[in-house]
C-alpha cells in the first residue's frame, strides 16, 4: 500500500473512532489500516493522547492571522496598500459649499433674467381696444365697452364721449 494513499478516508475513520461514532466494520477497517502503516499508527496514538491536542491548541491560540499575512507579504516582496481616507467632515463641507453656490447662482439668475419676460410683455396690445384708462379724478374708462374718442397730446390724454 502506498504511503498516504487514502489520507482523507483514514482521517474520517480516525475521527469516527475517536468520537465513538464508528460502527464495527469501520473499526475493523481502521485497525487493518493502522496495522499496515506504522506512520498512521503513530498519528492515531498522538491523537488519542490528550497532551498532544492540548499543545496543538495552545499553538493555535498564539497564532495571529494578521502577522502571518504580513510575513507572507514580506516574503513575496510586497506590502499591504495603505488606504488613505479623506475626512468625512471635509466632504460634507464641500457639499454644503456647493449647495450654497448653486442657491445663490439660481437666485441671481432668477432676479436678473426671470423678470425680463414680464417687463417686455406690453400690457395693452397695439391696435386692440381692451384697455382701461384711469383718469386723474379716479374715474375708469373701459375703452372696449364704450366708444370713446381718445386724443393723445404729448403726455396728456383727452377723451370726448361721443
Amino acid at each position: 500500500m502506498k504511503k498516504f494513499e487514502n489520507v482523507y478516508q483514514d482521517a474520517a475513520l480516525m475521527k469516527k473512532a475517536l468520537l465513538g461514532e464508528a460502527n464495527e466494520s469501520e473499526q475493523q477497517e481502521l485497525e487493518k489500516r493502522l496495522a499496515e502503516c506504522p506512520d498512521l499508527q503513530k498519528v492515531y496514538e498522538q491523537l488519542q493522547n490528550g497532551e498532544t491536542l492540548r499543545v496543538a491548541f495552545e499553538e493555535y491560540k498564539n497564532y495571529s492571522s494578521k502577522k502571518a499575512y504580513e510575513s507572507f507579504l514580506q516574503k513575496i516582496g510586497q506590502t499591504e496598500p495603505e488606504v488613505i481616507k479623506k475626512p468625512r467632515a471635509f466632504r460634507i463641507w464641500w457639499s454644503v459649499a456647493a449647495a450654497v453656490v448653486l442657491v445663490i447662482g439660481f437666485s441671481f439668475y432668477m432676479s436678473n433674467y426671470g423678470s425680463i419676460e414680464e417687463e417686455s410683455r406690453p400690457l395693452i396690445q397695439p391696435g386692440v381696444q381692451q384697455a382701461q384708462l384711469t383718469l386723474p379724478d379716479g374715474s375708469i374708462i373701459d375703452v372696449h365697452k364704450k366708444e370713446v374718442n381718445v386724443i393723445v397730446d404729448g403726455v396728456q390724454v383727452k377723451y370726448k364721449e361721443g
